[in-house]
This record gives structure tokens, C-alpha cells and sequence, in this order.
């Protein structure tokens, strides 16, 4: 994320989709599991939630815009996973991307 050429936040709304690999299957299995109340599934993608969101922040001024782009791509996650294995992301991914950018350009 860090090192992406348009940023992070263009980054993670870009790959926050769903395409059936190992790595796909284990976070929804590990998601599933947290929804269970398995705090070691609950720990772990807290961790790797923070570890994104501090990326984020990196390049984002205002947290709350950086919050905004992690859960947007939460969203787009979940809404390709929740279609099964051939999820995608949707049609007006580029336009998502320019809200995003936008946030991340605004100065507040």
C-alpha cells in the first residue's frame, strides 16, 4: 500500500475485492469466525484492520477521511464476497476511487 504510485487509498478501494484465493477464502473463514465471538479470529483482523488504517493515516491528514476510505473498501469487500467466487468489483469502481481521492485531496 505504501509504496502504490497513486497511494494508498486508491490502493485499497482498488484490491478491496473478492476473487476466490487462499488468502480470499481465509479471511472470510477468519471473518466468520470472529462473528462467532472467536477472539483469536476477533484479534486478528483487528489487526490487520489497524495495520491498514495506519498505512492509511500515513498518507491521509484527517483520520476521519482515512477511516472513511478503509471502511469504503470494507464495503466493497463484503459486497464482492457476499456474491460467491466470481464477485468483482463493481461497475463504478472509478468513480469510487475519485470520491476517495477527493476526500484525500481536501483540505480541511
Amino acid at each position: 500500500m505504501r509504496a502504490h504510485p497513486e497511494g494508498a487509498a486508491v490502493y485499497h478501494l482498488r484490491t478491496s475485492t473478492f476473487h476466490d484465493t487462499p488468502v480470499d477464502r481465509a479471511v472470510v473463514a477468519t471473518m466468520r469466525l470472529s462473528q462467532g465471538s472467536n477472539a483469536v479470529a476477533q484479534q486478528t483482523l483487528a489487526r490487520i484492520r489497524q495495520s491498514w488504517l495506519d498505512v492509511l493515516n500515513e498518507q491521509i491528514a484527517d483520520p476521519a477521511v482515512a477511516e472513511a476510505v478503509l471502511l469504503t473498501g470494507d464495503g466493497l469487500y463484503f459486497a464482492a464476497a457476499s456474491t460467491g467466487p466470481y464477485g468483482r468489483p463493481p461497475d463504478n469502481i472509478d468513480a469510487l476511487v475519485e470520491v476517495a481521492q477527493r476526500l484525500v485531496d481536501a483540505r480541511f
